[in-house]
């Protein structure tokens, strides 16, 4: 074996024995403003208690799922109570797919760049699309 490899094995031993997992000792107390301090230093008054942090785990918090909204057909938009026919639930999705895809398009531009009398008009189009969008579709 050379040299360097015998320094190269003496590095990696070095490395792989010293990377064994530190414990350390927590403490908990609470200082003069009444806040709750952790800390592996106890504080110099003496008054803090240790704390095994593995008791502390807080449990995973299962998060909602995730759902749809109906989507408002335009007579229920505009206050009548009645059903709208599957024709006319058809024709208000393709308004608003055709909405969210107008706004796509304008967010991608905007995006991209552009001189200022573009943007201002795209951020204005963009605008009249979302009440339209909030007034048809949500």
């Amino acid at each position: 074996m050379t040299r360097r490899q015998t320094i190269t094995v003496a590095v990696f031993i070095a490395l792989v024995t010293g990377a064994a997992p530190v414990s350390s000792q927590v403490y908990s107390w609470e200082d003069e403003h009444g806040n709750t301090v952790f800390s592996d230093t106890p504080p110099e008054n003496g008054t803090a208690k240790p704390v095994d942090p593995s008791e502390n785990a807080n449990p995973p918090i299962p998060l909602p799922k995730p759902h749809e909204r109906p989507r408002r057909s335009a007579t229920q938009t505009s206050g009548n109570a009645s059903s709208a026919s599957p024709a006319e639930d058809r024709a208000q999705h393709r308004r608003c797919e055709r909405i969210d895809n107008r706004l796509d398009t304008i967010t991608t531009r905007l995006r991209r760049g552009y001189r200022e009398p573009t943007g201002n008009r795209l951020r204005s189009e963009r605008r009249e699309l979302q009440r339209e969008q909030f007034r048809e579709c949500d």
